[in-house]
């Protein structure tokens, strides 16, 4: 996702874990996150937005992967739907999501985070 974005000249915003459980349940563990605007300077031109917002998502994502067990922190959160789901027969590595914003260069404003 984050070359793709960086291919089709998007900004990556970031993005947080989530678990998306078929009975339309989501689980967002927003602890779990990965927020280009605290490292990467918004007036920069929009070229160099795109290529450090991508270098910082990877290195960031990268970052989470070592610092956390997903499925773990997913099950800190969410104990009870996440283990309703998996005694359902459930796999929690297929309902994990780390869902992914962006912002294109003609967007009127972009989003505040939090």
């Amino acid at each position: 996702m984050i070359e793709a974005a960086r291919a089709a000249n998007l900004v990556n915003i970031g993005g947080q874990l989530q678990f998306r459980i078929p009975d339309g349940g989501t689980c967002e563990c927003y602890w779990v996150e990965v927020d280009t605007y605290n490292t990467v300077d918004p007036k920069l031109p929009w070229d160099d937005r795109v290529s450090q917002t991508a270098a910082v998502a990877v290195h960031d994502l990268e970052m989470l992967k070592q610092r956390f067990d997903f499925v773990a922190e997913g099950m800190k959160g969410f104990a009870k739907h996440l283990k309703a789901f998996t005694a359902a027969g459930g796999n929690l590595d297929d309902a994990m999501c780390f869902v992914w914003y962006l912002h294109n260069e003609t967007s009127l404003s972009i989003p505040s985070p939090g």
